[in-house]
């Protein structure tokens, strides 16, 4: 049962990751979002960890081509990518179908 429930809950962020990707930032081919929502996410996860100078100019340049609504939605993505993580080898959000 606490396996199905892990599947509804990864479902639900699958499910709301594309709704907030696919509604972000619609002046922009959904390649860049994706493109930008990647390196964006590598260079949060590096600057946790060891802060770099340089990383966090490429985050600011891209974040700067968003709108303000959609510069929000990025963080949002990350969560629900984590959130979609399963116990199964954690296979991402992305990858299942």
């Amino acid at each position: 049962m606490a396996h199905s429930a892990q599947a509804h809950g990864c479902d639900a962020a699958l499910a709301a990751f594309k709704k907030t990707f696919h509604e972000l930032a619609p002046y922009k081919h959904r390649y860049e979002v994706f493109r930008d929502f990647v390196t964006m996410a590598a260079c949060s996860l590096h600057n946790a960890v060891h802060k770099d100078p340089d990383r966090e100019e490429e985050y600011l340049q891209i974040i700067a081509g968003y709108k303000k609504p959609d510069q929000m939605a990025f963080p949002k993505l990350l969560g629900l990518n984590q959130t979609g993580f399963t116990g199964d080898g954690l296979v991402p959000i992305l990858r299942r179908e």
